[in-house]
């Protein structure tokens, strides 16, 4: 799933908890980009959310492989439920 909505991410979270929660969703990518900061929502806390409460890795895709990073940065970050089957995805699927 993709979510671009330029600083309302909090609330589309807080929408779509049960799409969240669904254990077919295998992804989430989202920017954070300091948008959500300047529309008074903590950037932090949606960060925390997708780690704690749904998704429990944040990967970067570089060159076909996969990093776990420790925190999000400025760009998209994706955030995964099962990253052994997205591992095997990436580095199988033809260029």
């Amino acid at each position: 799933m993709k979510i671009d909505v330029e600083g309302f991410e909090t609330e589309v979270l807080n929408g779509g908890i049960n799409v969240l929660s669904n254990s077919s969703l295998l992804g989430i990518i989202i920017e954070l980009n300091g948008s959500g900061n300047r529309s008074n929502y903590d950037e932090n806390a949606i960060h925390e959310k997708l780690v704690k409460l749904v998704l429990n890795l944040t990967i970067m895709i570089h060159y076909r492989k996969l990093s776990i990073l420790n925190t999000y940065g400025s760009l998209n970050t994706i955030y995964l439920r099962n990253l052994e089957f997205v591992t095997n995805r990436v580095t199988s699927a033809k260029r």
